[in-house]
């Protein structure tokens, strides 16, 4: 989960730096860089290692592809840009899903719910497209309710938050 948060903060950073007025994308990369806080708060409380922190380069090669496309499609315009914004989040919502209903942790079920949040009203704001006005208050959190999340698939399906997979079969947290 903190490669998906990374990942995500990471890509809104380099549209926004591509379409300079979408101020979506910044606003939703400095919420991304607080999510990341918080699940790299749960690998040291269970004393996991940390992925890395190189911008847009991860380990996980599946996390990598996704990044890489993501961004070749953000590059082609901004209405593409926003619809990365919608895929990626409604992967991470159903990804979100998946952990919050297979872990047994309060912990990681309480972030997990703030993240689903989150995500949720990210993917609005996204949906919403260029030169709407954004459901999100100055950083990145949402400012309004009523904005559930649209049904999707996750980054990878699979199984929950403690199995020691990676993300590659849609755990949560890596060995």
């Amino acid at each position: 989960m903190a490669d998906e948060e990374r990942m995500a903060k990471d890509l809104y950073t380099a549209i926004a730096a591509k379409y300079p007025d979408a101020t979506t994308f910044t606003r939703i990369a400095s919420s991304e860089q607080r999510h990341e806080e918080r699940v790299l708060a749960l690998l040291d409380r269970y004393q996991l290692t940390h992925p890395s922190t190189t911008a847009g380069t991860y380990d996980d090669k599946d996390v990598q592809k996704l990044y890489n496309d993501w961004l070749a499609q953000a590059q082609t315009s901004e209405s593409a840009a926003y619809q990365v914004g919608v895929d990626l989040e409604k992967a991470d919502v159903a990804d979100l899903r998946t952990a919050i209903d297979t872990s047994d942790n309060a912990d990681l079920d309480q972030v997990y719910g703030h993240l689903l949040t989150a995500s949720q009203r990210h993917q609005a704001a996204f949906a919403a497209g260029p030169g709407a006005t954004p459901a999100l208050g100055p950083n990145g959190q949402g400012a309004r309710n009523g904005q559930g999340a649209m049904n999707g698939q996750g980054m990878r399906n699979g199984q929950g938050a403690m199995n020691g997979q990676g993300l590659r079969n849609g755990s949560c947290l890596t060995n």
